[in-house]
């Protein structure tokens, strides 16, 4: 948007054309960065909607004097996968930094790993805290734990895993969580911005715990291990709950949101 403003753009000329914003990172993590709040409201403040990942996202920012807020989650698609066999693979999607918080993951397993030998840990992505990464799991001699790098595969990798772990410091609305509950492998999370709470109803689809409280994260992971009823279930669930966010069901609200704005 301020690229548009440097170009010329102004929202109070009304021969100009409608104007929605978005910003997909969450109220929570804006504030983190120091600035981003501040950027947002200036930012959007004259444009006539801007559109948010969830609900809360879009009332706490109002709070903080933008008027124009409305929410829309992004689409997301089942990815392709020619897996059908699981594995007792808990496994994460992410870059190797400090936001993704793997260093939580890897201490909640590495508490749990002797009491379930036969699972694993698989965490796939890349980034500039693998050599510390790894030098946590060698150091501590944390046992089945590996680097995946990335994969081009996600989908062969949900497929013929069990369970999704996400450790994050924040988020806004975790495309992996959709990507890994349609199919069908529920997800473990910290509870880090309102898109977590929008996306896993604890107990049903999911399970969501503390915000970096590592001895819960780590009781849940050894529970949905030991309780194939309970996987089995949310795995179900996650499956039929995260259609709502197929293409087809998001591209209808922002048609509605259109035809509102055309008014």
């Amino acid at each position: 948007m301020e690229h548009m403003v440097e170009a010329g753009y102004d929202a109070n000329d009304f021969n100009m054309p409608r104007v929605v914003g978005q910003y997909h990172g969450s109220f929570y993590g804006a504030k983190l960065t120091g600035k981003d709040v501040r950027r947002v409201t200036e930012s959007y403040r004259n444009v006539d909607k801007t559109v948010f990942l969830t609900e809360e996202d879009a009332t706490l920012f109002r709070k903080q004097g933008l008027n124009n807020t409305f929410w829309i989650p992004n689409p997301v698609s089942a990815p392709d996968s020619q897996n059908t066999v699981r594995r007792n693979t808990f496994f994460a999607l992410g870059r190797y930094d400090e936001e993704k918080g793997l260093h939580f993951l890897l201490s909640a397993w590495e508490s749990i790993a002797g009491l379930i030998p036969d699972w694993n840990l698989e965490l796939y992505g890349e980034g500039e805290l693998r050599p510390q990464l790894q030098r946590m799991i060698d150091d501590n001699s944390i046992p089945r734990a590996d680097l995946m790098g990335k994969t081009d595969r996600v989908g062969d990798v949900i497929a013929s895993s069990k369970v999704h772990v996400l450790s994050s410091v924040h988020e806004g609305l975790p495309i992996a969580i959709v990507e890994a509950g349609l199919l069908g492998a529920p997800t473990v999370a910290f509870d880090c911005a309102p898109g977590i709470r929008e996306l896993i109803e604890s107990g049903r689809n999911g399970i969501v715990v503390p915000l970096q409280n590592i001895k819960i994260l780590a009781e849940e992971m050894l529970r949905l291990a030991r309780d194939e009823s309970l996987l089995s279930t949310l795995s179900r669930h996650c499956a039929e709950d995260m259609q709502r966010y197929s293409p087809s069901a998001i591209v209808d609200r922002w048609e509605n949101l259109f035809v509102e704005m055309s008014r």
